[in-house]
């Protein structure tokens, strides 16, 4: 049993879904990479807060353990 050729409005569709999907493949890469984004920008500046924290306390500590020291 022999197929019959797609119409021109099959032929259409099938352009029409291929091109449907090739958008939303577009589109899913382009969130993706503006998600990653978002997500490095939102995370960095708290790890750089708790590294200037960390740093301050290690700054301060210094003299203080110096101090205690010299009054023994």
């Amino acid at each position: 049993m022999q197929q019959k050729p797609p119409s021109a409005f099959e032929v259409e569709m099938l352009t029409t879904v291929s091109d449907e999907i090739k958008d939303a493949v577009v589109v899913a890469d382009a969130s993706t990479k503006a998600m990653l984004r978002a997500t490095l920008i939102g995370t960095i500046p708290i790890i750089e807060f708790g590294a200037l924290i960390a740093f301050t306390l290690l700054i301060a500590a210094v003299p203080l353990a110096l101090i205690r020291r010299i009054k023994q």
